[in-house]
């Protein structure tokens, strides 16, 4: 007969996401950094994500037992309407 073997899954931790100071954008309140959680992360008035939208939520995701916000919110930032995506 074999032994039990017992697998312990702890959630990983996102830590405390950063955006860029020049983002054009807040963001929503932060209640846990543990994996599952999410923040919403909104642009100024009259800017927009390069996917056309104002607004986005990032979420904190298990990456090889490594926590990362997804998308990465170092990246989030909303370009003035109009501007091309690759200009700004």
């Amino acid at each position: 007969m074999y032994g039990a073997v017992l697998i312990f899954f702890y959630p990983v931790d996102c830590g405390e996401p950063e955006f860029p100071s020049s983002s054009n954008g807040v963001a929503g309140a932060v209640t846990t950094t543990t994996e599952g959680a999410t923040v919403s992360f909104q642009c100024e008035e009259g800017f927009f994500l390069s996917s056309d939208s104002n607004s986005t939520v990032i979420q904190c995701t298990n990456i090889s037992n490594m926590g990362q916000w997804i998308p990465n919110s170092t990246t989030l930032l909303c370009r003035p309407e109009g501007a091309h995506p690759l200009s700004y």
